[in-house]
């Protein structure tokens, strides 16, 4: 009797109706689905490092375009300076030069802390160092436009997509 007792106690299972290799295709669902949505993140990552290097190249150059304002805008204090102090021009002239002077500064510091910020932020993606970080302005040379008119990239989506590897691993794994 307590042999008959121990072995109705004892939870093996002879037969499962295919559990065990069901659970095995969840778990392996699980983990495709994992993997597909960190492809995802990293392809967003990427997506998002692209497009702050591009803005920090509009910065860089809107920081040179601003620089140039200031040079403009200081010759030409210093030339309305000169009438002023020669007696050819009355005073007020000085001072609106002066005020347009200050702006353009204003403007290419605001130019420059932007300029930092983006780049501060790239290095904080990317993991380098600030000083290591450099524009790369090859873009705007006529030999790279040249070649990238040549380039006609084809506008499509392929199955290979990260974000849409997602929903079709998810949908793999309700199935599984």
């Amino acid at each position: 009797a307590a042999g008959n007792i121990a072995i109705s106690y004892l939870s093996w299972d002879f037969y499962n109706f295919g559990y065990y290799n069901a659970q095995t295709k969840e778990a392996k669902a699980q983990l495709a689905t994992a993997q597909a949505y960190l492809g995802s993140d990293k392809f967003i990552l990427t997506e998002n490092v692209v497009g702050l290097y591009l803005d920090w190249l509009k910065r860089y150059r809107l920081m040179q375009i601003e620089n140039e304002n200031v040079q403009r805008a200081g010759t030409i204090l210093e030339a309305i300076r000169a009438t002023v102090t020669s007696g050819l021009k009355p005073g007020v002239d000085s001072a609106t030069a002066s005020a347009a002077y200050a702006d353009a500064n204003i403007a290419y510091l605001q130019a420059v802390d932007n300029y930092d910020k983006d780049k501060i932020a790239l290095s904080v993606y990317t993991g380098r160092d600030t000083t290591g970080i450099i524009p790369d302005t090859t873009i705007l040379s006529p030999d790279f436009q040249s070649r990238l008119t040549a380039f006609q990239p084809t506008d499509s989506i392929t199955t290979d997509n990260p974000l849409l590897n997602v929903y079709e691993k998810q949908y793999e794994t309700q199935l599984a």
